[in-house]
């Protein structure tokens, strides 16, 4: 497996994986061209044997940005900020084809990593279902193993599921 930034080029394969994942709820084509421009260092994909296996697309937030609801995020170019503090992961998914062979594991520690060596980035987020979701297993679990912290309940986040923002501080200095 291989991790490298995702390029304009193969928009339609990850459309595709965006698509097999996130099934309904997965963005549109147009919407994952423009995170690859604004941001194409938070954009990854995972590549085994000539395909893309996953995706992972992060933005940076300011601090002070609010997340109560899944439209709060909405759009991308909206809520991207240049200098945010913040490095949220916005989408990491597998294709089902590939799961359970370390996919996300590798794209979530690509981004940590990322992150960790960003100018002014204080801290992580990114937002995991608590349940069994009609788009998949519990996450919350998953990133918590992983030195996330729950931070706050959603609700009804999305598909009218409680979901839990998480976060991972980066110590200053």
């Amino acid at each position: 497996m291989r991790i490298r930034n995702a390029r304009l080029s193969e928009i339609n394969e990850i459309h595709n994986v965006e698509k097999s994942a996130w099934k309904s709820f997965s963005a549109s084509k147009k919407s994952l061209e423009n995170r690859i421009k604004l941001f194409p260092r938070g954009f990854f994909v995972a590549v085994i044997g000539g395909n893309i296996a996953g995706l992972v697309n992060c933005c940076r937030l300011d601090k002070s940005h609010e997340i109560k609801r899944f439209k709060d995020l909405y759009p991308f170019e909206r809520v991207h900020k240049k200098n945010g503090e913040i490095f949220y992961i916005y989408s990491l998914c597998t294709h089902p084809k590939y799961r359970r062979k370390g996919v996300a594991k590798s794209l979530l520690k690509t981004c940590v990593k990322t992150a960790k060596n960003m100018s002014g980035i204080k801290a992580i987020y990114i937002v995991g279902s608590n349940t069994k979701t009609k788009i998949g297993i519990p996450t919350t679990p998953i990133y918590e193993r992983y030195v996330f912290k729950s931070i706050k309940l959603m609700r009804r986040y999305l598909d009218n599921k409680p979901w839990t923002l998480l976060e991972m501080k980066f110590r200053s200095g």
